[in-house]
Protein backbone atom coordinates (compact mmCIF):
# COMPACT_ATOMS: atom_id res chain seq x y z
CA UNK A 1 0.00 0.00 0.00
CA UNK A 2 1.26 3.42 -0.93
CA UNK A 3 -0.03 6.70 0.43
CA UNK A 4 -0.09 9.91 -1.62
CA UNK A 5 -1.04 13.41 -0.59
CA UNK A 6 -4.11 15.03 -2.13
CA UNK A 7 -2.11 17.07 -4.65
CA UNK A 8 -0.37 13.96 -5.96
CA UNK A 9 -3.66 12.06 -6.19
CA UNK A 10 -5.21 14.96 -8.11
CA UNK A 11 -2.23 15.06 -10.50
CA UNK A 12 -2.50 11.31 -11.04
CA UNK A 13 -6.18 11.60 -11.80
CA UNK A 14 -5.55 14.37 -14.32
CA UNK A 15 -2.92 12.26 -16.08
CA UNK A 16 -4.80 8.95 -16.19
CA UNK A 17 -8.34 10.19 -16.66
CA UNK A 18 -11.42 8.23 -15.70
CA UNK A 19 -10.97 5.12 -17.84
CA UNK A 20 -7.61 3.93 -16.50
CA UNK A 21 -7.18 2.23 -13.15
CA UNK A 22 -4.96 4.24 -10.81
CA UNK A 23 -3.39 1.10 -9.29
CA UNK A 24 -2.49 -0.19 -12.75
CA UNK A 25 -0.94 3.16 -13.63
CA UNK A 26 1.13 3.28 -10.44
CA UNK A 27 2.20 -0.35 -10.90
CA UNK A 28 3.33 0.35 -14.48
CA UNK A 29 5.16 3.51 -13.39
CA UNK A 30 7.04 1.62 -10.68
CA UNK A 31 7.93 -1.18 -13.10
CA UNK A 32 9.24 1.34 -15.63
CA UNK A 33 11.29 3.20 -13.03
CA UNK A 34 12.68 -0.09 -11.72
CA UNK A 35 13.67 -1.14 -15.25
CA UNK A 36 15.34 2.20 -15.93
CA UNK A 37 17.30 2.11 -12.69
CA UNK A 38 18.29 -1.54 -13.11
CA UNK A 39 19.89 -0.62 -16.45
CA UNK A 40 21.95 1.94 -14.58
CA UNK A 41 20.86 4.70 -16.95
CA UNK A 42 18.97 6.86 -14.48
CA UNK A 43 21.57 9.65 -14.41
CA UNK A 44 21.81 9.48 -18.19
CA UNK A 45 18.04 9.74 -18.49
CA UNK A 46 18.00 12.84 -16.33
CA UNK A 47 20.78 14.32 -18.47
CA UNK A 48 18.90 13.38 -21.64
CA UNK A 49 15.94 15.47 -20.55
CA UNK A 50 18.13 18.58 -20.68
CA UNK A 51 19.95 17.88 -23.98
CA UNK A 52 19.03 17.85 -27.63
CA UNK A 53 19.82 14.13 -27.97
CA UNK A 54 16.99 12.18 -29.59
CA UNK A 55 15.24 9.45 -27.65
CA UNK A 56 16.52 6.98 -30.24
CA UNK A 57 20.12 8.00 -29.58
CA UNK A 58 19.55 7.80 -25.84
CA UNK A 59 17.97 4.34 -26.06
CA UNK A 60 20.70 3.03 -28.36
CA UNK A 61 23.41 4.19 -25.93
CA UNK A 62 21.53 2.77 -22.94
CA UNK A 63 21.05 -0.63 -24.56
CA UNK A 64 24.67 -0.69 -25.76
CA UNK A 65 25.89 0.08 -22.22
CA UNK A 66 23.57 -2.56 -20.68
CA UNK A 67 24.88 -5.19 -23.12
CA UNK A 68 28.49 -4.25 -22.37
CA UNK A 69 27.83 -4.47 -18.63
CA UNK A 70 26.15 -7.85 -19.03
CA UNK A 71 29.08 -9.15 -21.11
CA UNK A 72 31.51 -7.94 -18.44
CA UNK A 73 29.49 -9.66 -15.72
CA UNK A 74 29.39 -12.92 -17.66
CA UNK A 75 33.13 -12.71 -18.31
CA UNK A 76 33.77 -12.25 -14.59
CA UNK A 77 31.54 -15.22 -13.77
CA UNK A 78 33.43 -17.36 -16.28
CA UNK A 79 36.89 -16.17 -15.20
CA UNK A 80 37.12 -18.44 -12.10
CA UNK A 81 36.43 -21.45 -14.36
CA UNK A 82 39.30 -20.67 -16.73
CA UNK A 83 42.22 -23.00 -16.41
CA UNK A 84 40.16 -25.65 -14.62
CA UNK A 85 39.66 -28.97 -16.38
CA UNK A 86 36.15 -29.44 -17.67
CA UNK A 87 33.85 -32.00 -16.09
CA UNK A 88 33.33 -33.76 -19.43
Amino acid sequence: MVRFDEDTLAALQRVIGEKEDRSDFVRAAVELETAIRSLDVYADLKAHLTTSESIEEFCAKAVRRAVQQRKATLAQEDAPNEGKPSAE
